[in-house]
């Protein structure tokens, strides 16, 4: 696997994602790596996941959920220096029927920001996750529209033959695609452990025992902190 990592650190990126803890799972340690290498990272998160309350000890409503999940995202920028953060709002769980709207927008915030990659999901959304695999695609779109490099997020390697299995098991809330084919990651990003499992703790609501990747196997979580992967593209080439 090419390690592309000297042409993609140190730039422009433009982060999408569809809910609050997407971007610690799968992107925290590139854009802390980035920063550090001068880089400037701009993060888009399409919804609130105010439908996220499987760990939560007391009841709360989806309104009192947006309120505590955005506080948590908005630690996790400052955290890792995010320059700016874009809260759009749309609605957890119906991001597929609102796609137009967030494509437009991303597109216009792409627009202001000049990216020099598009980070996002690909076809698989991780988790088969609609919301996910409908925020790649209209990212996807956008670094299409603009002609952007896009980077999909993608599993480590060694994880792709049976992530099926513990990924259905983490399946709380939300509509899920049984159709996932993982990609071959062309960039490999190294991470520093300590940022990113900061950046999954700030997220406090999602923690089933108040520790990061406790819902996933050990070796899982191992391979998550060492490193970061991608699946790259042109602006007007599909994954």
């Amino acid at each position: 696997m090419p390690s592309n990592s000297n042409e993609i650190l140190g730039k422009r990126l433009l982060v999408v994602v569809a809910h609050p803890d997407d971007e610690s799972f799968l992107v925290s340690g590139t854009t802390h790596e980035n920063r550090r290498r001068g880089g400037v990272a701009w993060l888009i998160c399409a919804t609130a996941g105010e439908h996220g309350r499987a760990y939560l000890q007391r009841p709360v409503t989806p309104a009192q959920m947006k309120v505590i999940r955005t506080r948590e995202l908005r630690a996790v920028a400052k955290h890792l220096g995010v320059a700016r953060l874009f809260c759009l709002g749309l609605p957890d769980k119906g991001v597929e029927k609102r796609s137009g709207a967030l494509r437009r927008r991303t597109t216009a915030i792409a627009r202001d920001f000049h990216p020099d990659y598009i980070l996002s999901f690909g076809p698989d959304g991780i988790s088969g996750h609609t919301d996910h695999i409908a925020t790649g695609l209209a990212a996807r779109q956008a670094a299409r529209k603009l002609h952007v490099p896009f980077l999909a997020f993608t599993l480590p390697p060694k994880l792709v033959a049976n992530a099926h299995q513990w990924m259905r098991k983490r399946r709380k809330h939300g509509s899920y695609s049984d159709r996932i084919h993982y990609s071959k990651p062309t960039v490999k990003i190294v991470i520093v452990r300590s940022v990113k499992w900061k950046a999954m703790s700030l997220h406090r609501s999602q923690l089933r025992a108040g520790r990061p990747f406790d819902t996933i196997p050990r070796f899982a979580a191992v391979e998550f902190l060492k490193a970061e992967y991608f699946v790259s593209s042109k602006g007007n080439e599909d994954i």
